[in-house]
């Protein structure tokens, strides 16, 4: 399996079938934000960071099942966790704070690894 890579897009540019944005304005960006005093492509401000993420899990798990450009980037990110050696994940946090973004790189591995073994036990 690929090493997945969270980066922050102001810092590093990465392009190509390897690399995606999840920031707000692409199809996989958090629609919650704790940023109260500016104004941002979010629909709902909360209280916390914390609370952004959160709430972007349960999102993400639902937005999979019923929004079908979701679950086809989705699909497009798992395709390239098993085609390259390394896949960047892209958004404005920086690498030391906590992002959506972990969040997605954590069901990327999960869903990765579980097609590895479903590909090993049907050899």
């Amino acid at each position: 399996m690929s090493q997945i890579k969270r980066y922050c897009v102001l810092k590093e540019e990465h392009n190509g079938d390897n690399s995606f944005r999840v920031h707000r304005g692409y199809i996989l960006g958090n629609p919650y934000t704790h940023i109260k005093d500016k104004t941002t492509k979010a629909m709902v401000v909360v209280k916390t960071r914390e609370e952004a993420i959160k709430r972007y899990e349960k999102y993400f798990e639902n937005a999979l099942k019923i929004i079908p450009e979701f679950k086809e980037e989705f699909e497009r990110m798992v395709d390239a966790c098993m085609t390259y050696d390394e896949v960047w994940i892209g958004c404005y946090c920086s690498e030391n704070e906590e992002c959506h973004g972990d969040f997605i790189v954590k069901r990327l591995r999960q869903e990765c690894t579980k097609r590895m073994l479903k590909n090993l036990l049907n050899k």
